[in-house]
């Protein structure tokens, strides 16, 4: 049985900032009954999952002062305007770990949370990467790191490797990168 889709009746911006707006729908759930959902408007962005000749993945240590620690993560950032996913995509992996690839393909896109953000994001495999030094943002502080398949596994096994977005794109890539690497071999 499907559910039934809720009928949006407005919505308006409550905020904004330079990277995304606040936003409230109302919505008509069932006759007579409404409701308003609030939830950041962003868009969406694309992650880089990238792999080395020696079967070694770029992984980025940057400072997140929403959760103030360091998090460990795949390059990612937001689409800009102008620019399509796999654009995004290269321009993040080059910006954040100073690689370009001379390959790269779809993996898969998820809602990176539903029911607080209508962001989207596009996950990409790059592979045959060489170095390109590129500037970086002038917000990042990043210390690039590199890691194995069985290394990046062991980190999820040890709960230690923690960046949800990260943990997902890996899902999506996991198999590919696998791949790749045997056919380096």
């Amino acid at each position: 049985m499907a559910l039934k889709k809720w009928e949006k009746l407005s919505e308006e911006v409550l905020s904004t900032n330079p990277y995304s707006e606040y936003r409230m729908a109302k919505y008509r759930i069932l006759p007579g009954q409404e409701h308003n959902f609030y939830y950041i408007h962003a868009g969406g962005g694309s992650m880089t999952v990238g792999v080395n000749a020696e079967g070694k993945i770029p992984m980025v240590l940057q400072y997140r002062p929403n959760v103030e620690r360091e998090t460990l993560e795949f390059p990612a950032g937001r689409r800009e305007e102008g620019k399509n996913e796999m654009e995004t995509a290269l321009a993040e992996l080059a910006e954040e770990t100073q690689f370009a690839a001379r390959h790269i393909e779809p993996a898969g896109t998820f809602d990176v949370s539903p029911g607080l953000t209508d962001y989207v994001a596009h996950v990409f495999v790059a592979y045959d990467l060489y170095s390109c030094p590129t500037a970086p943002d002038a917000t990042e502080d990043i210390e690039v790191q590199w890691f194995t398949p069985e290394e990046i596994d062991q980190m999820i096994d040890e709960k230690t490797f923690l960046s949800g977005w990260s943990l997902a794109a890996w899902s999506l890539t996991r198999k590919r990168i696998l791949e790749i690497i045997a056919e380096q071999k």
